[in-house]
């Protein structure tokens, strides 16, 4: 479980209690080296023991607009996938695997899909929409909006707190979780945060907040 400041307000999730002994076997044969297997061997405590302390993925909190483009493009790779397919199948045709540079092409243009297809589908696996949170309009959370000050310097500007996915630094969009984004969480207006940073300690002052 994550622990420092949460971009939204905190909230409790519950493990399922542990499941009788099971012993499961798990088979696969390696795509890139044919004739070697990879055997997992597992199990799950009997109810009487402890649950297991499994990590809990921290949720990854996007814009509506931003997770769409993230299934666009687990769409669009998922429908490249049969081409990939289809051209190993080609290369393949043409002799010995062993020197065929076109099926090794293919064959790694079809790994680095589905590398890139599997971390989509983790990272959408974890979202959350931005917009389908109840958030508090008067403190900083993911999807605010603020106007702060460098005490400091007296520099102002303003500042939205998005997630990594969504950051443009040269725009003032920050992450969550970055330094300043995190040290700003669950604040409000007129409260002066210090912030470490890699460049030292700033004490920024809230102004205004806005979603």
């Amino acid at each position: 479980i994550a622990r420092g400041p949460h971009p939204y307000p905190s909230r409790t999730r519950q493990l399922s209690p542990g499941a009788p002994m099971v012993l499961q076997v798990r088979l696969w044969e390696s795509r890139s080296s044919p004739g070697f297997f990879l055997i997992i061997i597992w199990h799950r405590p009997h109810s009487h023991d402890a649950a297991p302390s499994l990590p809990m993925r921290d949720p990854l909190y996007l814009t509506r607009a931003c997770a769409d483009r993230l299934r666009r493009d687990l769409a669009a790779l998922e429908a490249a996938r049969t081409g990939l397919s289809k051209a190993i199948g080609v290369a393949r045709e043409h002799g010995d695997l062993s020197e065929n540079a076109e099926y090794d092409t293919a064959r790694a243009a079809l790994e680095l899909n589905e590398l890139r297809s599997a971390q989509l589908r983790a990272k959408l696996a974890r979202v959350e929409i931005i917009e389908e949170l109840n958030l508090p309009d008067d403190r900083i959370y993911v999807g605010a909006t603020a106007r702060v000050r460098d005490r400091d310097t007296g520099l102002e500007r303003t500042i939205t707190v998005l997630s990594a996915e969504e950051s443009d630094p040269d725009h003032d969009v920050i992450s969550y979780e970055s330094p300043i984004g995190k040290g700003l969480l669950g604040h409000a207006v007129g409260e002066c945060v210090e912030i470490e940073t890699p460049g030292g300690a700033m004490r920024i002052e809230i102004l205004k907040i806005t979603r």
